[in-house]
């Protein structure tokens, strides 16, 4: 073994040593030669050396701006913002930030800004978010699944105001699928377990308003593309009276339905 073997032994060696310690300055100080260890280190078995392996990448990226070394660490990072643990995922979405959001793939900024609870920035995003989004809603961090489904809302209502309608609907169906499936898949889980939908409740009530405001919008959708086309509104006056009964009944029916749904949901 060779003095450079060596030399490079003994800094993994403390690299490692300080993450276990939780010693982040002392590795900042070490600098840009730590970094290929830091990025192995984010897949190390233990939760809080990949933590602070995070951490210490994100400041040694704000000591160092552009450096390619830094740069290096953004697959992983992305990659560690599915991690298990929370802490994990947070300290990867905040080194992400300090690289800069500008150097990181779409996918990448709007699952970090997720973990961040930085919504608004989500939703300037626009529809190349929406992937990603839907896919949150299957995060197994309910705060990201909740903040998703807020930017879902948000991006959606700004596609009816441009006059994207296929855009619109195309992302309602998407997302109206996917919650429908993942809850269907819980509540499976749940019966097999003999247990009630528990910590979940409260999304659960979110998942319902969100769907009750993806079909006021799917209504909103199709009275413009009507008025733009001009085709009659189903809700003019000068509809004869017996479709305006029928329809009546057709909503206290719907009602009727939509209130057996919510109990059912929240008495499982």
């Amino acid at each position: 073994m060779d003095r450079k073997d060596i030399m490079e032994r003994k800094l993994k060696n403390k690299v490692i040593r300080l993450l276990r310690e939780g010693e982040i300055d002392e590795i900042v100080r070490i600098g840009i030669s730590a970094t290929p260890l830091l990025i192995a280190a984010l897949k190390d078995k233990e939760w809080d050396v990949r933590m602070n392996a995070a951490e210490a990448i994100g400041k040694i990226a704000e000591a160092n701006p552009d450096s390619k070394e830094i740069l290096k660490a953004i697959p992983d990072l992305i990659n560690a913002l599915n991690d298990e643990y929370l802490n994990v995922r947070g300290n990867a979405a905040e080194a992400l930030e300090k690289i800069g959001f500008d150097k990181i793939p779409v996918e990448g900024k709007v699952l970090a800004l997720l973990i961040l609870e930085r919504t608004d920035e989500v939703v300037n995003i626009g529809k190349d978010a929406i992937p990603t989004l839907i896919a949150a809603l299957k995060d197994d961090d309910w705060s990201v699944q909740y903040k998703a489904a807020e930017a879902l809302e948000k991006i959606i209502e700004k596609l009816i105001k441009k006059g994207e309608f296929e855009e619109a609907l195309e992302t309602i169906r998407s997302t109206t699928t996917t919650i429908m499936n993942f809850y269907k898949g819980a509540f499976r889980t749940a019966r097999k377990k003999n247990k009630t939908m528990g910590k979940d409740r409260e999304l659960l009530k979110q998942r319902i308003k969100l769907l009750e405001k993806l079909e006021s919008l799917t209504n909103e959708v199709c009275a413009r593309v009507k008025e733009k086309e001009g085709l009659p509104n189903p809700l003019d006056e000068k509809e004869p009276m017996e479709w305006k009964g029928a329809k009546r009944n057709d909503n206290k029916n719907q009602n009727a339905k939509n209130n057996l749904l919510h109990k059912s949901f929240l008495t499982k």
